[in-house]
């Protein structure tokens, strides 16, 4: 009876480190970097400068979790809004030539998240990154971004979604 009960121990003890080691843990997120449509916001005229001049800015986000990305792109009009109640605040900073200052937008990077995120409802966006313009993500800005990310917009996102949508009602 005890040679039965040490067999049977030392078999459980034996095969679970195997159950275990088989288990492969999940492959790790890679954040989603998503362009939103171009945007007029207030930029200082000079820097220092108390007036404020429109010029056109592209945002770019970064969600961190892939399942958030299509509610932030059904929301894409309240980041555009939060977007622009931050610049009315405190307009985008120039430099000497008179373009968008980007070290101080990159430390600014949290702020205007935290801005997307109050007006979206849910903490999906970790960083918010704003260049000068209206540019494209295909036109080489996502090289500009750290790593150089792959990126999307939210037309094909939104397809998707609905495909899945419709796919799971059909059931």
């Amino acid at each position: 009876m005890v040679k039965a009960i040490t067999f049977a121990l030392l078999l459980f003890v034996c095969s679970t480190p195997v159950a275990m080691a088989e288990e492969a843990p999940p492959p790790p997120e890679t954040d989603t970097i998503l362009q939103v449509g171009h945007i007029l916001a207030p930029a200082q005229s000079r820097p220092g400068s108390w007036t404020t001049t429109m010029r056109p800015m592209t945002p770019i986000l970064v969600v961190p979790k892939a399942y958030n990305v299509p509610l932030v792109c059904q929301r894409v009009p309240r980041v555009i809004e939060a977007l622009l109640q931050h610049f009315l605040k405190e307009p985008a900073p120039v430099d000497r030539k008179l373009h968008l200052d980007s070290t101080a937008m990159e430390a600014k990077k949290a702020v205007m998240a935290a801005h997307v995120n109050r007006a979206i409802g849910i903490d999906a966006a970790s960083e918010v990154y704003v260049f000068e313009g209206g540019k494209a993500l295909s036109s080489g800005v996502a090289s500009r971004l750290p790593g150089g990310k792959a990126s999307t917009a939210c037309g094909p996102v939104l397809e998707e979604y609905e495909k899945k949508i419709k796919a799971l009602l059909a059931e």
